[in-house]
């Protein structure tokens, strides 16, 4: 997911961090076995790959 977000980084103009999930219990335990996860604010968008349309979609509409 990373080298996908970063691909598209320069086309949509976006910044992102990376958490480890497991480092962080209640991350655990909110997204379990649905790492890696692209959450922007409280909206998850993706799990495991990285989904662009739905990426470009939420960037359009913030």
């Amino acid at each position: 997911m990373l080298n996908a977000l970063e691909y598209l980084k320069s086309e949509l103009d976006f910044r992102y961090r990376v958490r480890d999930v497991d480092e962080d219990a209640a991350l655990a335990a909110r997204y379990g076995d649905r790492v890696p996860v692209l959450v922007a604010g409280v909206t998850e968008l993706c799990w495991y790959f990285l989904d662009a349309d739905r990426l470009r979609e939420y960037l359009l509409s913030a």
